[in-house]
């Protein structure tokens, strides 16, 4: 990890706009569309950690830990993707699709960016990823 005095002096941008073009894995459906993911501020942060315990609904002892991952990035991606294709907003943000791997594919595409845009900052810590989950 760098130092503070040697971060670079111009933050990268923390867009990233892409096309997606992913078959569901439940309905064969295919899904696409132009998105513009926004790296979260602490605003988006905070929205997303009440939206998290909200489908949770105080849950979390007996709800799968694939149900909690699976509201973690919902609640992630609702906040964090800015721009997006009809299909995104009228599946209430993924929540009603029946095509996990779509919402599985969008979470790694806007993760991935973070994780980058956070190493392009901060530098890769030595022995360790420093990468999110």
């Amino acid at each position: 990890m760098k130092d503070i005095k040697d971060l670079p002096k111009k933050i990268p941008s923390d867009k990233y706009e892409f096309e997606f073009k992913e078959k569901g894995s439940m309905t064969g459906q295919e899904f696409s569309g132009k998105f513009i993911f926004m790296v979260p501020t602490i605003k988006e942060i905070t929205k997303t950690g009440k939206l998290e315990a909200s489908l949770n609904d105080g849950l979390e002892d007996i709800l799968s830990s694939d149900i909690l991952n699976l509201h973690a990035k919902i609640a992630y991606l609702r906040y964090a993707l800015i721009e997006f294709p009809d299909f995104w907003k009228n599946s209430e943000y993924g929540y009603t699709l029946r095509d996990m791997n779509i919402v599985e594919k969008l979470y790694d595409i806007c993760i991935n960016y973070e994780n980058d845009w956070l190493e392009q900052i901060w530098g890769k810590e030595e022995g360790k990823d420093g990468a999110k989950e």
